[in-house]
């Protein structure tokens, strides 16, 4: 089963420019956690436009703000917020893979039994970083080379049991595979 979730309250722009985006994050978070536990799908997908891991310097505090319920920010990471705690959401709602973009380069983290995928590389320029790579935050994969226009090809089998996820280029060369 597919659910779509708006991560656009995450932003601090986005929050400054329209409060209630802040607190309507919040809201559908509610109903997605409503949606998932009604589910009796194998296969559970989030689609949303924000990653909630990245190795981005600057984006990875979003994915703070969205993976946790409190979160650091700012120089030295000495500031402290409420975030949305959308990680606990995915792994108690038993969702398989979490599909995001944001980010204009390919990367996949697993954690908590959720598969994570950054897919905002399809024509963005540039391949890259926002603000550079963190080294600090964990990541199983990602377009080292940073070199990657493409696309990523979702296979659900019949039965929804296995989903297989292939990173592809823009020359149709798999990157990377992962069976869940």
């Amino acid at each position: 089963e597919f659910f779509a979730l708006d991560t656009n309250g995450c932003q601090g722009h986005v929050r400054r420019s329209y409060p209630d985006m802040q607190e309507n994050l919040f809201l559908y978070k509610a109903q997605l956690e409503k949606d998932l536990a009604a589910s009796t799908a194998d296969c559970k997908i989030v689609f949303a436009h924000h990653p909630l891991f990245t190795k981005s310097r600057d984006h990875g505090t979003l994915g703070r703000c969205l993976r946790s319920e409190q979160y650091n920010f700012g120089p030295g990471l000495s500031n402290t917020a409420v975030g949305y705690g959308l990680e606990d959401t995915l792994a108690t709602g038993g969702v398989t893979a979490y599909f995001s973009g944001h980010e204009h380069l390919f990367q996949v983290h697993k954690s908590r039994g959720v598969a994570h995928f950054v897919c905002g590389s399809s024509g963005a320029a540039p391949v890259s970083f926002y603000g550079g790579e963190d080294p600090a935050c964990p990541m199983d994969w990602y377009d080292k080379r940073h070199t990657a226009f493409g696309f990523v090809v979702v296979t659900v089998s019949g039965s929804a049991k296995m989903v297989t996820v292939r990173i592809v280029d823009s020359r149709g060369n798999v990157l990377k595979t992962e069976e869940l």
